[in-house]
């Protein structure tokens, strides 16, 4: 499987979401040929504001090319009601490491 496969499988799953459900209820509701070929490499959090919500730093493994995807979706709604969610984006991501420099205080 190319990664080109993989985006458009990834795009099939989750481009239309008219139920307005979370991404990883999709994905475990895929075939399971298709739900087997991915893991949770990280979960990510959701971060609000207001009254929406914004999933980031959600990462998945696609097992057979060992690629890994970043998914981001948006939700309105309520903890205390019911979540309505919003269309969900993806991308093809590798891990990198920065160095980061800055200023401390002297002790």
């Amino acid at each position: 499987m190319e990664i080109k496969d993989v985006a458009h499988l990834l795009s099939s799953l989750f481009d239309n979401n008219p139920e307005e459900k979370h991404w990883e209820h999709i994905l475990e509701n895929a075939d399971e040929d298709v739900y087997n070929q991915f893991e949770t490499s990280e979960k990510g959090c959701w971060t609000d504001d207001g009254k929406y919500s914004f999933l980031e730093d959600c990462i998945i493994k696609h097992i057979p090319t060992e690629t890994f995807w970043s998914v981001s979706q948006s939700r309105s709604g309520s903890y205390y009601s019911d979540y309505y969610y919003g269309d969900i984006s993806f991308g093809q991501v590798e891990k990198k490491t920065k160095t980061i420099e800055y200023w401390a205080d002297v002790k």
